[in-house]
């Protein structure tokens, strides 16, 4: 059986941090993985790799994961050369496709990846435009939409997803407003709610989405309080839980998700102590 691991990537000290999972609460396993020069983004694919965007040295580097204990290998390869400043990362639930964040570019690129030994190749039409400063990204679990936050419009680009490509297209309502500063985006696997972490409003923007159009719509309750600078949000398998890190606290906020109306409440013990200004988190296993 899979384990339950939660990756945080920290910008200052060029490392990755391994956390155990247990019952929503959060361990860190020692020793710390090297990672490139200020990695800002992460991502797992079908809890075998891990992928990691290098902001700083302009490259993506690929981990394989072990299964019963999280602990980290990088693979033959990496890192793979990806953009001027790759930051945060999504891939596909079927684990075929990559889409890391260029904000210089107001773009983002996509790669299909390898199964056996995931490495890295582009998708035709690639890089695709975003909004200004794009600064998260996620894939649905149905892999018909994907959605992209825009730090400096104050928004979420929306796109229909080619699973049989890898081609992004745009949904013509797209953008939706957000939150002041958005950064980070992560979905639920049932693909009904849409979190999106507001760095400039301290708080998290939540919506519910429409199965067939994927537009968003706010919830009752939205935005909820979860730290004074939410940069990063990722939900666990079972989409009962968020973790949110605050860049300023250097800490991970812990919030179940009320699995009728999608509402965030805090944890017991949240926040979770991590250091060297969290900057993406992943969450791997079950």
């Amino acid at each position: 059986m899979l384990g339950s691991f939660l990756y945080v990537a920290n910008s200052a000290s060029n490392d990755i941090a391994l956390f155990k999972i247990d019952s929503g609460k959060l361990s860190e396993v020692t020793p710390r993985t090297p990672a490139g020069t200020a990695p800002t983004g992460l991502a797992v694919s079908g809890g075998a790799f891990l992928y990691v965007a290098n902001s700083l040295s302009h490259n993506i580097s690929i981990f394989t994961i072990n299964s019963g204990t999280g602990v980290l290998t990088e693979a033959a390869g990496s890192p793979f050369a990806a953009g001027f400043a790759p930051t945060h990362l999504a891939i596909t639930p079927d684990g075929k496709y990559l889409y890391p964040l260029d904000p210089t570019a107001s773009a983002f690129s996509g790669y299909s990846i390898d199964s056996s030994s995931g490495a890295l190749t582009a998708v035709p039409g690639s890089p695709f435009t975003a909004g200004n400063g794009p600064s998260g990204i996620v894939v649905d679990s149905s892999e018909r939409f994907v959605y992209v936050s825009n730090l400096l419009d104050n928004t979420v680009s929306a796109f229909t997803l080619d699973a049989s490509t890898g081609v992004l297209t745009p949904l013509p309502a797209s953008p939706f407003a957000t939150g002041t500063h958005p950064s980070g985006v992560a979905i639920d696997a049932a693909a009904k709610f849409l979190y999106v972490s507001n760095f400039g409003s301290n708080n998290t923007s939540a919506f519910t989405l429409d199965s067939t159009t994927g537009v968003p719509t706010v919830i009752t309750g939205s935005p909820f309080s979860t730290g004074t600078e939410p940069v990063f949000v990722a939900l666990d398998a079972t989409g009962a839980f968020a973790y949110i890190g605050d860049q300023s606290s250097k800490g991970i906020s812990g919030e179940t998700i009320d699995a009728t109306t999608g509402a965030l409440a805090s944890i017991t013990g949240s926040p979770f102590t991590t250091s060297s200004s969290p900057s993406a988190i992943a969450v791997s296993g079950n």
